[in-house]
C-alpha cells in the first residue's frame, strides 16, 4: 500500500502547474488536479502538464475528500467547495406484498393454512457502507395483507344452510430487521443484495362472520390474536445514482418466519364463548417496492 502510494505521488508531480481542484488521500497526500468524475469505485482527474494531459483515476478507499476550485462535475457548488465521500443513506420504499406457500393456503383441511392474500409494504431503511462493495443496512418495515374468509364463508353457509358474510380484515405485521448487504457499483447503477434478520410483531383484527337465512340471523366473531416471531429476510435490487444526493432503487425481498400466535376467544350470537389455544403460523411474503434515498 505505501509503495503504491508513493508511486501515485511521485506521478502527480510534474503535472501541478495547471491543477484546479484537490483529492485528498486517506494518509493525507494531496493531489492537485481537475476532477473529472466521481463514482462509488474511483474519482477520476486530469493532471495538465506543460505539453500534455495525463487522465488518470484513484480508488474512492482511497479518498478522504475531494476540494473542487470551481464546481463539482456536472454539478453547480461555489468555488473552494467539499464533497466528502458519502457513506450513509435513509431511504422509504413501498410496493406490493405477494402472500407465499403455506401463509396463502386457503386449504381448510390444512391446520397450518394461513388464508393470507395480497397486500401492501412500506419499508424505512438506513444504510452504511465501510466499503465500495460491503454494508450494513437497518429496516423498518410494515406489511399488510388481506384475510380470505371466502372458503371460510362457504363453509359456514354449508353448516348452517345460511347466507355468511365477514369482515374485511388484514394481517398487519411491524418490525426491524438488520444486516449485512453487498453492492456491486457499475458506473451510475449498484446492483445489491444481502440477509437480514429481526423480529416482526403478527396481529390479526377481530373478525365477524354475519349468518343469515332470512327470518333468523347471528353471528359468529373470532377474537384478536397476534404474536411474534424471528423473520428472515433475502433481500436484493437495483440503485440509480440520480445525482450525489439521491438516489431511485427498486427492491425484492423474501420474508419468512414462525409466529407463534397467542389464545384468543371465539363468541357466539347466543352469548356463549369459546376459549381456544395459540398456534404457529408460519409466514411467507415476497415484497416487490420502488423508492428513493437520500445519501449523506
Amino acid at each position: 500500500m505505501k509503495t503504491y502510494l508513493f508511486i501515485l505521488v511521485l506521478s502527480v508531480l510534474p503535472f501541478f502547474a495547471n491543477a484546479q481542484d484537490t483529492i485528498v488521500l486517506t494518509t493525507g497526500v494531496k493531489i492537485p488536479c481537475k476532477v473529472t468524475k466521481v463514482d462509488s469505485l474511483f474519482v477520476y482527474y486530469d493532471l495538465t502538464g506543460k505539453k500534455n494531459v495525463r487522465h488518470t483515476s484513484v480508488g474512492s478507499n482511497y479518498v478522504q475528500v475531494v476540494h473542487y476550485y470551481d464546481q463539482v462535475p456536472g454539478g453547480t457548488s461555489p468555488a473552494g467547495s467539499s464533497t466528502r465521500k458519502h457513506r450513509n443513506c435513509v431511504a422509504f420504499s413501498g410496493g406490493v406484498s405477494l402472500a407465499t406457500g403455506i401463509f396463502a393456503s386457503d386449504d381448510l383441511s390444512s391446520e397450518e393454512a394461513g388464508f393470507a392474500g395480497d397486500g401492501l409494504n412500506v419499508n424505512l431503511t438506513l444504510s452504511h457502507q465501510f466499503e465500495p462493495f460491503f454494508g450494513i443496512t437497518i429496516k423498518a418495515l410494515y406489511n399488510s395483507n388481506k384475510f380470505k374468509t371466502e372458503k371460510i364463508e362457504d363453509y359456514y353457509s354449508s353448516i348452517f344452510s345460511s347466507s355468511v358474510t365477514a369482515n374485511d380484515v388484514k394481517y398487519q405485521t411491524i418490525g426491524g430487521l438488520a444486516g449485512p448487504v453487498f453492492t456491486i457499483p457499475v458506473d451510475v447503477l449498484s446492483i445489491k443484495g444481502g440477509v437480514l434478520i429481526g423480529y416482526e410483531y403478527l396481529g390479526i383484527p377481530e373478525t365477524t362472520y354475519m349468518i343469515s337465512n332470512g327470518t333468523q340471523s347471528g353471528w359468529i366473531k373470532v377474537g384478536k390474536r397476534g404474536g411474534g416471531a424471528f423473520i428472515f429476510d433475502v433481500t436484493a435490487g437495483l440503485a440509480f445514482s440520480i445525482n450525489a444526493n439521491w438516489e431511485f432503487f427498486v427492491n425484492a425481498d423474501y420474508l419468512f418466519g414462525n409466529y407463534k400466535i397467542g389464545g384468543y376467544p371465539c363468541s357466539f350470537g347466543d352469548g356463549s364463548v369459546i376459549d381456544f389455544s395459540g398456534y404457529k403460523q408460519k409466514y411467507g411474503v415476497f415484497n416487490i417496492a420502488a423508492g428513493l434515498g437520500l445519501k449523506f
